[in-house]
């Protein structure tokens, strides 16, 4: 008999610590909290797939589109054509980076070679997603040339002329 109670209350205990400790320890990852346009986001400075480093601080002076995927995330893929196409139109005055979270650079370059982007690609070594709160992929940032959030998106581009017209909105 006390076996069945002790029994009864291990599971619920044991569930209510788990649940105390991801509690406290997900207060200290995000304390500012998510991001909102207005903001200034996290500096970063990452490997790019071809072997370079690429840092946002750097890019102060010009829009910044901060895309953040998984090759394993079926509306990443799919945005990932329109993501090329708006770069081939408006990179010239917009600078595309896509941070891939966390995945094999064999993968990831394979990924690349094979749909033939040609933007930036970075790697998040350096727990970025953390920093930006990244709950959902793909996530996008449009950042203004001040280095300010102006538009945040959860979710794929649907087409081309989605992400233009993002774009354009600056």
């Amino acid at each position: 008999m006390c076996r069945e109670r002790i029994k009864r209350w291990i599971m619920p205990g044991m569930l209510a610590i788990l649940l105390m400790l991801s509690s406290i320890l997900g207060c200290g990852l995000f304390q500012s909290g998510p991001l909102e346009v207005g903001d200034r986001p996290p500096d970063f400075g990452l490997p790019t797939i071809d072997g370079q480093t690429v840092e946002l601080s750097e890019l102060r002076g010009q829009p910044v589109l901060v895309n953040f995927w998984a090759t394993w995330c079926g509306p990443c893929v799919m945005e990932m054509p329109y993501l090329q196409a708006a770069f081939e139109e408006e990179g010239a005055e917009v600078k595309f980076i896509a941070i891939n979270l966390g995945e094999d650079v064999g993968k990831v370059r394979q990924f690349i070679q094979d749909r033939s982007l040609s933007f930036t690609i970075a790697l998040d070594t350096k727990k970025t997603g953390e920093a930006y709160n990244i709950r959902y992929i793909p996530t996008t940032f449009l950042i203004d040339e001040q280095g300010v959030i102006r538009h945040i998106k959860i979710g794929a581009f649907r087409n081309k002329n989605e992400v233009i017209t993002l774009l354009d909105s600056l």
